[in-house]
């Protein structure tokens, strides 16, 4: 891009005499960047620069990564358009996640344990170079398509685990023994009294009374925790849910009316996927989060903002968008309730 723009300066200072330049130079170059821009030469631009992190918060990110990175080779998804992303492709969704600005991202679809090593890699500037990024399920646990992807110079993980079972809750129903919870206990950087707890889980995709099941499982297991004296209060679950935030959709119906979480709005629109305009990938708080959050909701970061086509985005990322929050992490912060 930088070597583009210095070609095109030096063409136009030394075709046009230096009299007649001044005002033509700054149209043709307005006009050359326009067009950069409308076809899309700043695609990769740092999303945190126009949606900054506000002070005091921690950004949560939950992303379906679309069968990450076994396209086409998973037998369960032979039917993907798409195969694997190129190391090109990689290098791009990594610079996007990185301009996320997140503190910690709940990831699903993870299938191959090695190529999400692999994008930490990206993230930490290479293999060698070490870096703040980090990952639950560590390389030798057995993926469950759940996973944690948190930044170490943001925030402090407790502990984690994979959640399949709990004494009250039960065995969390699975139509294929996968897909089990991922949760982990964080600290903000240089704040460990302030903890909380993410869940992160991929809803069942065969049909809502499964959905309803997992429902009714993660109420009764978040009201297990929120009894327990030593768990963090504030508990927050994201993910791809596989069903809309409606009544009759399967998880939301366990969840809120359970009574433990309240489900937090899109402030642009509920489509989470880049084709069918479906609702299924969502924020749920318990309600000693609700007074942490930022004007009480969600972003949905669409393929637009990269000047993107649809296909393009999800040949590169996924057929679904990242959806965020802003928590605030310091309790003295104004707060605002949930509508």
């Amino acid at each position: 891009m930088k070597r583009a723009m210095t070609v095109f300066v030096a063409l136009v200072t030394s075709v046009f005499p230096a009299a007649a330049r001044s005002s033509l130079h700054r149209r043709l170059v307005l006009g050359f960047l326009a067009t950069l821009y409308a076809c899309g030469a700043f695609a990769d631009e740092n999303f945190a620069a126009k949606y900054p992190v506000p002070k005091d918060h921690l950004r949560i990110v939950t992303w379906n990564l679309e069968v990450f990175n076994l396209r086409n080779k998973d037998p369960f998804h032979k039917g993907e358009p798409y195969g694997p992303r190129t190391a090109t492709q990689l290098d791009k969704l990594a610079k996007r996640l990185l301009g996320f600005n997140a503190a910690i991202m709940a990831l699903q679809e993870i299938n191959d344990v090695a190529a999400l090593y692999g994008l930490q890699d990206r993230l930490n500037g290479g293999a060698k170079a070490g870096g703040p990024w980090k990952i639950f399920p560590p390389r030798s646990e057995k993926m469950q398509q759940n996973a944690l992807l948190y930044d170490d110079s943001k925030v402090d993980l407790v502990s984690a685990a994979f959640v399949s079972s709990t004494p009250s809750a039960g065995q969390y129903p699975s139509e294929s023994g996968y897909r089990s919870p991922v949760t982990g206990i964080f600290t903000p950087k240089g704040n460990p009294n302030q903890k909380f707890r993410i869940i992160g889980i991929h809803g069942s995709w065969q049909n809502a009374t499964i959905r309803k099941q997992q429902g009714r499982w993660l109420s009764a297991y978040v009201s297990d925790l929120l009894g327990k004296a030593d768990e963090p209060k504030q508990i927050i679950l994201a993910g791809d849910m596989n069903g809309a935030p409606e009544k009759g959709q399967g998880i939301y119906d366990g969840v809120v009316s359970g009574g433990s979480m309240k489900y937090v709005p899109k402030r642009n629109g509920e489509s989470t996927t880049v084709v069918g305009g479906l609702k299924l990938d969502s924020f749920y708080l318990s309600k000693s989060v609700v007074s942490m959050l930022t004007n009480w909701a969600s972003f949905v970061i669409r393929n637009d903002f990269y000047r993107e086509a649809p296909e393009d985005f999800r040949k590169t990322c996924s057929d679904h968008f990242p959806v965020f929050i802003d928590y605030a992490y310091r309790s003295t912060l104004p707060t605002s309730s949930a509508k």
